[in-house]
């Protein structure tokens, strides 16, 4: 009788050792699963952020050759105003009768008159300001 007065104390102290048992293998695949997914989440954000970055960085590489770009387009047409503007003097001057000598001296234009100079000083300006419009 002895004996039978153990065996249901032992049989449920085994049964609550199992369940217990269990139950902490659960709790363990539980924790597993929840880093495992915290890990995937950080693992998207992560590229996400790395995608980001890349593109901002090939945006900003955009802005930048654009801006060379025009830089380089601005500068052209300020030149191309300075040329117009050598070309305008020259063509005066050789209109008028002076030696292309005599232009490289600078001979013509002393004898221009002040309205001459200033129309094309003019003409050199307002190239210079569309130029500055067009590619600022």
């Amino acid at each position: 009788m002895n004996k039978n007065k153990l065996i249901l104390p032992i049989s449920i102290l085994l049964g609550c050792i199992i369940l217990g048992g269990f139950f902490y293998v659960s709790q363990i695949n539980k924790q597993r699963s929840i880093e495992k997914q915290q890990q995937i989440e950080l693992q998207a954000k992560s590229e996400q952020d790395k995608a980001k970055m890349e593109a901002d960085k090939a945006q900003q590489n955009a802005i930048k050759q654009a801006e060379e770009i025009n830089k380089q387009m601005l500068s052209d047409c300020l030149k191309k105003a300075e040329k117009e503007y050598t070309s305008a003097g020259n063509t005066k001057c050789l209109f008028a009768g002076y030696t292309q000598e005599q232009i490289n001296d600078n001979k013509c234009f002393i004898s221009m008159t002040q309205n001459e100079i200033d129309s094309i000083d003019k003409t050199l300006q307002t190239n210079k300001d569309n130029c500055y419009k067009q590619y600022k």
